[in-house]
């Protein structure tokens, strides 16, 4: 299967996307860790979802085989303000809203069921392997009202007879 980062964060929000929107959430797609946490600290009422694609790793010792392993993470952050009970509501929610914690698993669940898959093979199809959720924290240590969830997806690299025609380096090419 190959499949580019973009098409993986553009497949990974199309996904979550439709809870967000049941859940009068917001969905963003992140740059970094750093942007990701600068995304989750703004005063947003109600659920936030951040995407964000944490670069691929060569898990392969043949040098051509082109299989990498793609992190995914997605953030889950709920915005509570000052409760009078904010562990209780981890688990119970705010006026009738859902728990994070409730969120998070909804989360986890719509994210193990993507199909990623190469248009040009219908017989691929790859699912993200969960790989567990932590509390999301500032580079300081501090946590937030999110957890940080990782995914590993395992993808052929893009060959070169894969990129368009319409890229610079060979729209340059077929002129000279």
């Amino acid at each position: 299967m190959n499949l580019d980062p973009g098409d993986l964060l553009i497949a990974l929000e199309g996904a979550v996307a439709a809870w967000a929107a049941e859940n009068h959430s917001k969905v963003s797609i992140a740059v970094s860790r750093y942007h990701a946490l600068e995304i989750l600290a703004q005063n947003v009422p109600g659920a936030r979802l951040v995407v964000h694609w944490g670069g691929d790793e060569d898990e392969n010792d043949n040098q051509y085989a082109g299989i990498t392993k793609n992190v995914l993470t997605v953030f889950v952050a709920y915005n509570r303000g000052l409760g009078a009970t904010p562990g209780k509501e981890l688990v119970e929610g705010r006026d009738g809203g859902k728990s994070l914690l409730k969120m998070v698993s909804e989360i986890r669940a719509i994210v193990r069921g993507i199909e990623f898959s190469n248009p040009d093979d219908e017989t691929t199809n790859v699912t993200p392997w969960y790989r567990g959720a932590v509390p999301a924290q500032t580079p300081s240590g501090m946590n937030l009202d999110a957890y940080e969830m990782t995914f590993w997806l395992w993808a052929a690299l893009v060959t070169e007879d894969e990129i368009s025609s319409d890229t610079p380096a060979s729209s340059s090419s077929e002129s000279a």
